[in-house]
């Protein structure tokens, strides 16, 4: 009966427990920890007979706790650890939780930390869609702040947003559904000559504000540039910025550089040879 009362004025008061190995932490409550006397910290542990159970539909067999129905719990639950430091603190090797649908067939999900365990600071937090921890990542955070998304088991952060998938088309859409003619759908690059986040700070004479490259892999084999589309500021701002776009490609040797020149004059430049722009006769 005791052990019953301990549960009973576990779940009513203010209590930190966590579940660790065979036993259950109760700390606080001012009054005696779960029960009311003794020391502020309890240790529930399993008689080796029964068990501990309550009437209340919990029930304790020295390693699992069960709980049938509903549980309200005041302050801190850790789960791996006896001192939990947030209202869910999860403590393993690789934390996770699952989500597991009741309907057959249905696509379960977990969400947690994947670790490498050579305490190297490389780990990352990810979302798959799979009942086994740390496979099938289908989103991925590092330590950096880089995002991957990916449909396979270990994440690739080639830049600060990687987009990954294999043996199948890899795509990127940025849609627009509005019966407003004049909204759209777009991207945006922008360059501010600072190195302060949020700060607009003019840009100058030959400063690079955005470009596209397109990559294929050499003979060693590297990564190497195939094409590039380059837009360069070209002399100092006004109202508007003065820019010069570029487009190049690469033979197998070397770069063709400025094949294609747009200036910020309007003009035309092809293989290094300019073309006055004008309006065409009707």
């Amino acid at each position: 009966m005791r052990k019953n009362i301990l549960f009973l004025v576990f779940l009513s008061l203010a209590f930190v427990f966590s579940i660790t190995a065979n036993r259950i932490d109760v700390t606080g409550g001012g009054g005696g920890g779960a029960s009311t006397s003794g020391s502020d910290n309890e240790v529930l542990t399993d008689d080796g007979a029964a068990g501990i159970t309550s009437e209340s539909n919990l029930t304790f067999d020295g390693s699992t706790l069960t709980v049938t129905g509903e549980a309200h719990v005041s302050g801190n639950v850790g789960i791996g650890t006896s001192t939990p430091t947030s209202i869910l603190h999860l403590f393993d090797a690789d934390p996770a939780l699952l989500f597991d649908g009741s309907t057959s067939g249905d696509t379960d999900f977990w969400i947690g930390v994947t670790a490498d365990e050579e305490g190297d600071n490389d780990d990352y937090f990810g979302i798959g869609s799979t009942l086994t921890k740390g496979t099938l990542p289908n989103i991925s955070f590092d330590r950096l702040g880089r995002v991957s998304c990916s449909n396979w088991d270990d994440p690739v952060f080639i830049a600060d947003f990687t987009i990954v998938d294999r043996a199948s088309e890899t795509s990127l859409a940025v849609a627009c559904y509005s019966d407003t003619s004049t909204h759209n759908a777009y991207i945006n690059w922008h360059k501010s000559h600072t190195d302060t986040i949020g700060t607009w700070v003019e840009t100058v004479d030959t400063e690079v504000i955005g470009e596209f490259t397109f990559f294929g892999v050499d003979t060693s084999p590297t990564a190497e540039e195939g094409a590039m589309i380059q837009v360069i500021q070209d002399g100092a701002a006004g109202a508007f910025v003065p820019t010069n776009m570029i487009f190049s490609t690469w033979s197998s040797t070397a770069e063709n550089a400025n094949q294609l020149f747009l200036h910020h004059d309007g003009n035309v430049e092809i293989s290094g040879r300019e073309y006055l722009t004008y309006t065409m006769p009707r």
